[in-house]
């Protein structure tokens, strides 16, 4: 979806419901509505959600979770599913089997994705550092991106079918940790924290029985780090 809008709007991408509102935009809509993403955000406490179209606050980022009646599954169905269309009205969910045009915004974003690296690594990559090392080897200046971060970015290449391994995200709320990886809000950051099933104990760990987050076509996905991956990497 951010391909095809670039592809006729020069650096754009596919809008989200808040960046779109936050543009206040003159346009009228096209009277058949346009796709457009769902927008995410916090509440404050413990839960990352979705549930907050209604607000054009600058706090709320690009929901990137699949779902079946916001997104077509990330965009990926046109059966038994529903997305969200911008239309005079507001914002409305319509039968993904529909036809419509796009919402492409270009509002400018500090994350840039540069590209999946050709060299692969299992879990046991000798830690984060040396994850964002051999990102920084074949795109200089890049890191390994974490997931809010690959979606702030809004990259145009599809990623590998099995996957590319990519950092968890996470919210610092009060004394816990919310780990998220479909909320690509400002306040969103990198899951630093071991775990077992996001980030193979840091990428120090092959064992087939952990796992770490890879980043599919249409969702992030807990993979197996027993298997050698590519990598999705950031600046």
């Amino acid at each position: 979806m951010h391909a095809k809008c670039a592809a006729e709007f020069t650096g754009a991408h596919l809008c989200h419901v808040a960046e779109y509102n936050l543009t206040n935009s003159a346009t009228p809509p096209p009277t058949n509505g346009a796709w457009i993403d769902t927008s995410a955000g916090t509440d404050g406490g413990f839960e990352a959600y979705s549930a907050n179209d209604g607000v054009a606050s600058t706090t709320s980022g690009r929901y990137s979770g699949r779902h079946p009646y916001d997104n077509c599954l990330s965009w990926t169905t046109t059966t038994q599913a529903s997305g969200l269309s911008v239309e005079k009205g507001g914002a409305f969910l319509h039968d993904c089997a529909d036809q419509r045009v796009l919402v492409c915004c270009s509002t400018p974003y500090r994350e840039r994705f540069r590209g999946f690296t050709t060299s692969t690594v299992t879990g046991n990559a000798g830690g984060r550092a040396a994850m964002h090392a051999r990102c920084g080897t074949e795109f200089p200046g890049a890191h390994l991106c974490h997931a809010a971060e690959y979606q702030r970015a809004t990259p145009t290449i599809s990623p590998p079918a099995d996957g590319a391994w990519i950092d968890a995200s996470g919210f610092a709320l009060r004394d816990e940790v919310s780990v998220d990886t479909s909320t690509a809000s400002a306040n969103a950051g990198r899951l630093t924290g071991r775990s077992i099933y996001e980030n193979c104990t840091n990428w120090i760990d092959a064992n087939g029985s952990l796992a770490g987050t890879a980043v599919k076509p249409g969702l992030m996905s807990s993979s197996s780090c027993a298997t050698a991956r590519p990598l999705a990497c950031c600046e």
